[in-house]
């Protein structure tokens, strides 16, 4: 990638993140996480935070990391195939959205996927206690 760090235009860097036969595909994915990370990081934050995540005795750092990886996961997936299905290459900001969005559901499925294991193997105090109705102690 020749052009300064930042100022490659969006539909190349997708372009170059789909491609894993070009020699920037690396190069690609590196600028695509400096440019995107933090803004997945705290959609997925976020959503968390709503979800009152602390309270189930889990280590939010790690699971919004996990969840990260999910969501790079499902990018890459089929060859980027879902980043092929967005249109507006042309557009940064509505790409972000797309990803925030993407973002977002994919935070969804995990929550709702690890809170139902965490219900069915802990009991239904574990839903009280989230919900604040009883005190953990």
């Amino acid at each position: 990638m020749n052009e300064s760090p930042g100022s490659l235009p969006i539909s190349q860097l997708l372009d170059t993140c789909q491609n894993r036969n070009s020699p920037e595909w690396e190069a690609g994915w590196l600028e695509f996480f400096r440019r995107f990370r933090p803004y997945i990081l705290r959609v997925i934050t976020n959503r968390c935070q709503k979800w009152k995540i602390a309270r189930l005795r889990k280590q939010i750092e790690t699971e919004i990391e996990d969840i990260f990886f999910e969501v790079l996961l499902h990018l890459i997936d089929n060859n980027s195939r879902n980043l092929a299905h967005f249109n507006d290459r042309e557009n940064e900001f509505v790409f972000r959205k797309w990803l925030g969005i993407i973002a977002d559901r994919i935070t969804i499925k995990h929550l709702s996927r690890t809170f139902t294991n965490l219900f069915v193997e802990d009991g239904p105090e574990n839903f009280l206690i989230f919900r604040g109705e009883i005190d953990r102690n």
